[in-house]
């Protein structure tokens, strides 16, 4: 099972076991063989592996089917006693993280913020769009 998983979401992120194994600091016949389930990752590697691929080591394990406890999770929330700005936020971070390549720890610590912070986080956010607006224009 975790050989299966390993190589879909190797592919899925078209990365070759080459790649994956400059990633996780392996030899990429390491990786081969954990593809094929000839040999079990140590912890450290598993949580390499979880980590970059924004899961968790049970889903790797087949002991959950639940890829993305976040966005099985935290986009279903109800968001009553979010502010909007806050909504938008936990939305665009926590659903669309991994498209946009900003890691689940990241994201943690931007759930785990004050509104206050949140706010002046969506400010700095802001001025980043702008400064990359302008550098891209070559002023």
């Amino acid at each position: 099972m975790f050989g299966k998983r390993l190589r879909m979401l190797r592919e899925d992120a078209k990365l070759t076991q080459k790649e994956l194994s400059k990633v996780l600091g392996i030899t990429d016949r390491s990786v081969g063989y954990y593809e094929t389930d000839e040999r079990t990752p140590p912890p450290d590697i598993l949580e390499k592996l979880a980590d970059y691929f924004d899961t968790s080591v049970d889903y790797l394990l087949g002991r959950s089917d639940i890829k993305n406890i976040y966005k099985a999770t935290s986009c279903n929330l109800s968001h009553k006693n979010l502010s909007k700005d806050n909504q938008l936020l936990n939305e665009s971070f926590i659903c669309y993280g991994k498209k946009t390549g900003i890691k689940q720890s990241l994201l943690n610590d931007i759930k785990n913020l004050s509104d206050d912070s949140k706010k002046a986080l969506e400010e700095y956010v802001k001025l980043l769009k702008l400064k990359d607006k302008f550098d891209s224009n070559n002023f």
